[in-house]
């Protein structure tokens, strides 16, 4: 059975039923879990759907979803070490879809320990934040178009005062 027993004995405080609680949050947030090498042990239909995957998600591996490079890196080995010492990790992060589009997903992955008090899996709940980086990635590129008529005109009336001061 697995926990969220922590080496220091802190249990949760939670007042609604876990089970509830759960269900809540599986069905809202996409959730996948892993063991302690990161191989899948189970992903919800919202992370199913998200990286366009269906049943064939068990007994892959983490690195699977990520890019080459990252998967590839020195960070990528901290992140599971860490994870593997009990180490929670949350941050905005670029993965890979089934046909190799690259999505953003904020996340929470987070130790999840066993009766033995050693971390027996790792449980990541995230957000697709896709869209949100897109809009953000193409604002800077419309602001420049919309900025360059501006700054033209600003430089024409620049010149004309100029042109005034000099009469």
């Amino acid at each position: 059975m697995l926990t969220t027993y922590q080496p220091n004995h802190v249990r949760s405080t939670q007042v609604l039923e876990k089970e509830a609680v759960s269900a809540a949050i599986e069905n809202s947030l996409t959730m996948i879990e892993f063991d302690g090498n990161g191989k899948v042990l189970w992903a919800n239909k919202n992370f199913a759907r998200t990286v366009k995957y269906r049943e064939e998600m068990p007994n892959m591996m983490h690195k699977q979803f990520c890019t080459p490079e990252f998967a590839a890196s020195r960070e990528y080995q901290e992140l599971w070490r860490n994870l593997r010492n009990g180490k929670s990790f949350q941050e905005k992060i670029q993965r890979v879809t089934k046909q190799g589009n690259l999505i953003w997903l904020e996340a929470t992955y987070t130790p999840v320990f066993g009766n033995d008090g050693k971390v027996a899996g790792v449980v990541k709940i995230a957000t697709d934040i896709t869209e949100r980086e897109r809009i953000q990635h193409r604002w800077p590129t419309s602001f420049r178009k919309c900025q360059k008529p501006l700054v033209r005109k600003q430089k024409l009336e620049l010149r004309e005062v100029k042109r005034l001061l000099r009469q």
